[in-house]
């Protein structure tokens, strides 16, 4: 658009042309409407050199149970005459492919809704098809008389619309590949693509129409920027956090390395020296430190007394009764140590016992859930056991 004429009035336009060899001329001409047989509106009292007419059918269709709304175009009818872009000062300039055009030069002259005329049988009928008519939509459209339209298109003379003295000036759709090369003048470069190769008709001056296409292009511009730079920190920051997770997997698993070598030097986690003191320290940060590793693991390190079993039940209850250190072979080595556990939370020394089976494996803050043996699952009653 911006490559395009822009002649202050007709005569100033039929010199350009002539000046350039007849055209063709990629021009952007502002003018009042005229025509010399207006044609009527079909649903409003208007005057008008191009009247678009379309009609839409308002439908509801049935789907699980629910009536959806929908618009079935029915037809579009385009209706047009002879007009002509008329300024102060020229003959004017006859406007061609006006019903093909793009703008917003057509005004809303009326949108009318008729309800639908049904008879009982004809609405049982469409329910039980489950598609029933609710009425229908008009929306008219026209390019009033008297309106100033810019229109942006390819201008040229012709001779046998006009006078023999002076030719007319037609404004119709651009061709395609104009310039020099094309066929064109040095004044029509390849501006329209073939997608775009229409008449623009508008209400406003071109300079205004530029400027609100340049403002569309530039919050397009904005948004894909935006929504560009939110897509690379959201990658950012979900690869910053695999590495961060990945580094501090193996921070902990050098540690726990490191600590297990320790615990394997010295025999006992409860052994007297800074050995001692630094392995309790590792078994007291590793399961906070690490989510993800087994708490039967830290269960055989001597944390509590509760979790502190020996290799047998009297041994085990020794040990919780003389505060002796646990041996550091995890609780999957020992049968006697898994059944010492409560098998629903691994973690807390079993308490009670269920009278029906006698197995003792559940402590004081699962058993208050359970109805049934988690082992063997016998129907009785439960029991505190105290060792001494």
């Amino acid at each position: 658009l911006s490559g395009a004429a822009s002649p202050q009035s007709s005569a100033e336009l039929a010199t350009l042309l002539a000046e350039v060899g007849a055209g063709p001329l990629l021009v952007a001409f502002r003018g009042r409407v005229r025509a010399p047989r207006p044609l009527l509106c079909e649903l409003g009292e208007c005057e008008a050199a191009l009247v678009a007419l379309g009609e839409e059918r308002c439908v509801e269709r049935r789907r699980s149970s629910i009536w959806l709304k929908d618009r079935e175009p029915v037809r579009e009818s385009v209706r047009k005459t002879q007009w002509t872009l008329q300024d102060d000062a020229g003959p004017g300039v006859q406007v061609q492919d006006a019903h093909r055009a793009r703008g917003d030069a057509l005004e809303l002259v009326a949108d009318v809704y008729l309800p639908a005329q049904m008879s009982t049988a004809d609405a049982s009928m469409a329910k039980d098809l489950g598609c029933r008519v609710v009425g229908s939509r008009l929306v008219e459209r026209a390019l009033p008389v008297g309106a100033w339209v810019t229109a942006v298109g390819e201008a040229s003379l012709e001779g046998g619309g006009g006078t023999e003295k002076q030719p007319s000036i037609v404004l119709r759709s651009p061709g395609r590949g104009l310039g020099p090369s094309g066929g064109g003048s040095l004044h029509s470069p390849a501006l329209w693509s073939p997608a775009k190769d229409q008449l623009l008709l508008t209400r406003h001056p071109i300079d205004v129409q530029i400027l609100a296409l340049q403002h569309q292009a530039q919050a397009v511009w904005r948004l894909a920027a935006a929504l560009g730079l939110v897509g690379g920190c959201a990658l950012g920051l979900l690869l910053w956090r695999r590495v961060a997770s990945w580094t501090e997997r193996r921070r902990m698993r050098r540690r726990l390395r490191e600590a297990r070598q320790r615990w394997r030097k010295t025999g006992r986690l409860g052994g007297s020296g800074r050995d001692g003191e630094e392995a309790a320290a590792e078994a007291q940060l590793a399961p906070q430190a690490m989510p993800w590793f087994p708490d039967r693991f830290f269960s055989c390190l001597g944390l509590s007394r509760s979790l502190a079993l020996g290799s047998s039940r009297s041994s085990s209850a020794s040990s919780l009764l003389l505060d002796e250190p646990c041996d550091l072979a995890p609780p999957s080595s020992s049968p006697d140590a898994r059944e010492a556990l409560c098998v629903a939370c691994l973690d807390t020394r079993a308490t009670h016992c269920f009278t029906g089976c006698g197995h003792l494996c559940a402590c004081e803050g699962c058993v208050e859930n359970m109805e049934r043996c988690p082992l063997c699952r016998v129907e009785s009653a439960t029991v505190r056991v105290f060792v001494v």
